[in-house]
């Protein structure tokens, strides 16, 4: 969903990695902000009776679907942050939340499941990380089963977006880059990263459900650019990515980000 662009200060103002990854981000939204015209639409003509009589009133509501997307993005931000913030009270103080709405209190619930399943222990939280030319907020740093790991909370009902994978890249790479935010204390590497997604989808078995993925290192699959062409399409393949290869993608929107918006040399950058 869109966002705004955001900055941190490091003797400058830097973009975040969600800034960033806007550049690329964008273009995938296209077809959901269409899906939201179309539903605001349909869910006209199922609860208005009389609509196609009236040209007016139809109007209306197509001009309502414009701009459906906006509603749909800010009610799921808002969403998305509300959840955040009760996985850290319920991760910090040790406690299980439990909520009247249902889809909410299914969450937590799959969140201490999970939480006690891999012997979650809390390093650090919404712990704000710089480097020279990017900065982010990391939802959790903890050991998970024994293993240092980054974990990004999404909320949503599709299925994950690239631009996740590359900012959890870009965030681990920034919390080794410690000299730029360190006040201090002592943090150990991180060894691994994943999601932890609330799926807003609901199933009749499992309700709401929250998932854990790892993306370290995991299968993706690319067209085949030197083989020929089948029933006139590329050939498709399966492929391992990791860690290192998401954080060239990740550097390579850093880089963009501050040629377009600042006209630097890319040579200049020195990433």
């Amino acid at each position: 969903m869109e966002h705004e662009d955001r900055f941190y200060w490091n003797g400058r103002w830097v973009p975040s990695g969600t800034t960033v990854l806007g550049l690329i981000e964008k273009a995938a939204l296209i077809p959901w902000a269409a899906n939201c015209a179309v539903d605001s639409i349909n869910n006209s003509l199922a609860n208005k009776e009389g609509i196609f009589g009236n040209i007016a009133l139809m109007f209306d509501e197509v001009q309502k679907a414009r701009t459906a997307y906006e509603q749909v993005s800010t009610e799921a931000a808002d969403y998305g942050t509300y959840i955040h913030k009760l996985c850290e009270v319920s991760l910090t103080n040790d406690i299980q939340i439990e909520s009247p709405d249902e889809m909410t209190n299914d969450f937590m619930k799959g969140l201490w499941e999970w939480k006690n399943k891999h012997n979650v222990k809390v390093i650090a939280m919404e712990h704000e990380v710089l480097s020279k030319w990017y900065g982010g907020r990391l939802d959790l740093v903890c050991e998970l089963d024994g293993v240092v790991t980054l974990i990004d909370f999404k909320t949503g009902k599709g299925a994950y977006y690239d631009t996740w994978k590359y900012q959890l890249a870009g965030y681990r790479n920034a919390w080794h880059n410690r000299e730029a935010w360190n006040n201090g204390e002592i943090y150990p590497n991180i060894q691994h990263h994943g999601i932890l997604k609330f799926n807003k989808k609901k199933t009749k078995t499992k309700g709401y459900s929250v998932n854990y993925k790892d993306f370290t290192e995991y299968e993706a699959t690319r067209k085949c650019v030197d083989k020929p062409r089948v029933d006139g399409k590329l050939q498709t393949e399966k492929y391992i990515r990791t860690y290192e290869t998401d954080l060239t993608v990740f550097m390579s929107c850093v880089m963009l980000w501050w040629s377009m918006k600042h006209g630097i040399d890319i040579d200049e950058l020195k990433l």
